[in-house]
């Protein structure tokens, strides 16, 4: 997994810290010196060959929807191909940018495992060649920050910025410490008793949208804040998840967003009519160090605000054994109007 093959990295010697060290100083000339310190990613033993790729050309790879492609002749950079976009509507997924994000930070982290990630969008993707560069903000004994940005090949157009955090685990893969506190999961049915159904937030999308998918979603006693979720890893639409801290994290990352910020909107349904909705921001916090979004993940949603043509959500996620996975919140533009009233069939 991506953890073994950091660690054999790292056991290289003089030569693999030479490599580091000419690696990064090239891509001093590439990233922008506004940071302490500019890092290029390594090689792609780093992570899962599934995630990072170091054919710019490759369009498979098994998590396609999380995949960067290194460029040999681009050091420092690493690039999201028009190929691997969501296609489910005119501009990207949100959850997509931030599991980019996720694994364009990772590629350089010496440590494997997120403990959380704040996720700006900036401008609507176009879902074109993006170019994903990294910068140390620190990087610690136990911690390690980074910022990312995502800007579209095609003019230098910048759609996402992140800062993306992690945190070292014992050898056992743990955090170290104990866990004090955190909320319990809601009762509801486990997901083999509740039958799979289309979320409302995506019922209009594409065709070709509809026929990527390779998620399956079960809401409990069909309410939208409450459902059951697991990245698919069999079938037709499969993407399968390798064994890797950050290709998973970058996958909870995908699924955070499917429908969280309408959370704010659904109990106005009966009054209003949706006329945009549009996420500005996303942050998660990643409680569990092995997660497994290919499990079944419970998601728990709840709105405490919208107005003024803004709305926040928050939500947690637990895992099928009950543990806390992460916990979420997202503020995005959200403009309404009345519904009209019925018209007389007299």
């Amino acid at each position: 997994d991506c953890k073994k093959r950091h660690q054999i990295a790292r056991r290289g010697g003089a030569g693999t810290e030479m490599l580091r060290r000419g690696v990064a100083s090239r891509a001093h000339a590439v990233l922008a010196a506004a940071s302490p310190r500019a890092i290029t990613p390594l090689a792609p033993l780093e992570l899962a060959a599934s995630l990072v790729d170091s054919t710019a050309d490759n369009t498979t790879g098994e998590a396609g929807f999380l995949a960067l492609d290194a460029v040999a002749d681009r050091p420092g950079i690493l690039v999201a191909e028009a190929t691997r976009w969501w296609r489910a509507s005119p501009r990207a997924f949100g959850g997509q940018l931030v599991a980019h994000c996720i694994v364009a930070a990772g590629s350089v982290s010496p440590f494997r495992n997120a403990h959380s990630v704040h996720v700006h969008f900036i401008n609507a993707s176009r879902m074109i060649r993006t170019l994903y560069t990294v910068k140390a903000l620190r990087e610690g004994k136990s911690f390690a920050l980074y910022a990312v940005q995502g800007e579209e090949e095609d003019g230098g157009r910048l759609v996402v910025s992140a800062v993306v955090g992690f945190q070292a685990t014992m050898a056992d893969g743990a955090w170290a410490g104990p866990h004090l506190h955190a909320p319990k999961m809601p009762p509801c049915p486990p997901p083999h008793a509740v039958a799979p159904q289309m979320m409302s937030a995506w019922a209009d999308s594409k065709l070709e949208g509809l026929a990527q998918m390779c998620w399956e979603v079960r809401p409990v006693l069909s309410s939208p804040y409450l459902y059951w979720v697991s990245w698919r890893g069999s079938g037709s639409r499969a993407q399968p998840l390798a064994a890797c801290a950050i290709e998973r994290a970058a996958a909870l990352g995908f699924l955070s967003d499917l429908q969280f910020l309408w959370a704010a909107f659904w109990e106005h349904e009966a009054t209003h009519e949706m006329q945009m909705i549009t996420s500005l921001d996303h942050t998660i916090y990643f409680t569990k160090e092995k997660l497994d979004p290919s499990g079944w993940l419970l998601f728990e949603l709840e709105s405490p605000f919208a107005g003024a043509q803004r709305a926040s959500a928050r939500g947690h996620v637990w895992a099928e054994t009950g543990a806390l996975v992460a916990t979420i919140s997202q503020e995005g533009v959200m403009r309404v109007g009345p519904r009209p009233a019925p018209s007389s069939k007299l």
